[in-house]
């Protein structure tokens, strides 16, 4: 095999606490190989950020430190580098997509320049070409309208087109090793599949190396070669996914993917992973019978919230004396929620389903219909009443 890119070797990363510094990572080791997308996996807390921080030079400094072992990234080592060969480093040859594209972004810098600032710093290109590359990669990340979004402040476009931007920055100067630090979580699941092979024609088309960091064990098994699978600061297993899903060797690996809910059984309480670890699983089931009797009550009773006919419409004009044009986020919907039942509202981002929640806060006023909260008409209650409301609703 090849020489790796990446190598890991028994790092300890401790930080400060009273009396002294605590490890939370402990002697961990893997390689990376050119080419290569590597998935790391773990409960929140299990040190996968702050493992993959050390590899760009980004723990805290004061609070945090290598307490032992090295990262190594192309043969050299990081911990030596100093402060301006590591900026020289960083977006140029490892890139980083951040959790949260949300507050990752500038908010008060436009997209187009965020992009373009990559390229000013890192490549000897013009204003006019770095302008000309940015629109390039918003095309490359299937952007639409790369120069309306060039223009756009962050809170202008959806989270699903701040993440693309993510990514565009990410690969501006076309590094050797992407890392995205769960880069979906934000996402519904039909901008997340469209992320995940976005990457993974990126990585393809270009043969750089990823480590993609997630909980999310289905999204790791379709985009990974390899996984790494963290607990408590520590390595416990690591091999090609196929072997890891379908034969997990360590007890937690096994609690981790046992720990998903089942689509087919309904259990009374859902089991954690500790449970498994503990062999302390509550397996009693709410069955159809139970089930039908309990919404035979649930059903019998008045409505605690009734939502009637409800309608959101958004006017935008283009210009000062431009014409308005009307946008409906929210049309003709209607339901009714029981005391003590829990309904779910899912819907691709943009369906609308935020606005409802703020026209039923009342934070934001309905254009047509009713909302009825125990009976009345919350839709034309004064200020005092609203406030009073809040109590309740949240």
């Amino acid at each position: 095999m090849s020489k790796p890119l990446l190598s890991i070797n028994n790092l300890e990363i401790s930080f400060k606490r009273e009396g002294g510094y605590n490890a939370v990572i402990r002697s961990i080791s893997y390689d990376l190989h050119e080419n290569e997308i590597l998935g790391i996996v773990g409960e929140s807390g299990s040190g996968k950020s702050v493992s993959s921080l050390a590899i760009m030079g980004l723990l805290p400094p004061h609070i945090s430190k290598i307490s032992e072992g090295a990262v190594f990234f192309d043969g050299k080592n990081v911990a030596d580098l100093s402060e301006k060969e590591l900026q020289k480093l960083r977006g140029n040859e490892i890139a980083m997509i951040f959790q949260e594209p949300m507050s990752s972004l500038n908010p008060s810098l436009k997209c187009g320049f965020q992009v373009q600032e990559i390229l000013l710093q890192h490549t000897k290109l013009s204003k006019s070409d770095s302008k000309a590359e940015t629109l390039s990669l918003f095309k490359k990340v299937k952007l639409s309208a790369p120069d309306i979004l060039f223009e756009k402040y962050p809170h202008e476009i959806s989270g699903g087109q701040k993440q693309r931007v993510m990514i565009a920055m990410a690969i501006a100067c076309k590094p050797q090793l992407l890392i995205a630090d769960e880069p979906t979580t934000a996402l519904d699941v039909t901008v997340q599949k469209e992320i995940i092979q976005l990457l993974k024609d990126i990585q393809q088309e270009t043969g750089m190396s990823i480590i993609f960091i997630s909980h999310d064990l289905s999204l790791v098994s379709e985009i990974a070669h390899r996984v790494l699978v963290m607990y408590q600061g520590e390595i416990v297993e690591q091999g090609e996914v196929k072997q890891i899903f379908r034969n997990p060797k360590h007890n937690y690996t096994k609690a981790l993917i046992a720990s998903r809910p089942s689509l087919d059984v309904r259990l009374k309480r859902l089991p954690t992973v500790q449970d498994f670890l503990n062999d302390d699983i509550n397996s009693e089931i709410v069955t159809p019978e139970k089930r039908a009797q309990f919404h035979e009550k649930l059903y019998n009773q008045q409505p605690i919230l009734e939502v009637i006919n409800v309608e959101k419409e958004y006017f935008s004009a283009a210009g000062f004396f431009g014409k308005k044009t009307a946008f409906m986020a929210v049309n003709d919907v209607s339901f009714k929620l029981y005391e003590g039942e829990t309904l779910g509202l899912v819907g691709e981002s943009g369906c609308g389903k935020s606005t409802l929640g703020n026209a039923i806060l009342q934070l934001d006023n309905a254009t047509a219909g009713q909302i009825l909260y125990r009976g009345t008409d919350i839709t034309h209650l004064g200020l005092t009443e609203i406030t009073n409301l809040r109590k309740e609703i949240q």
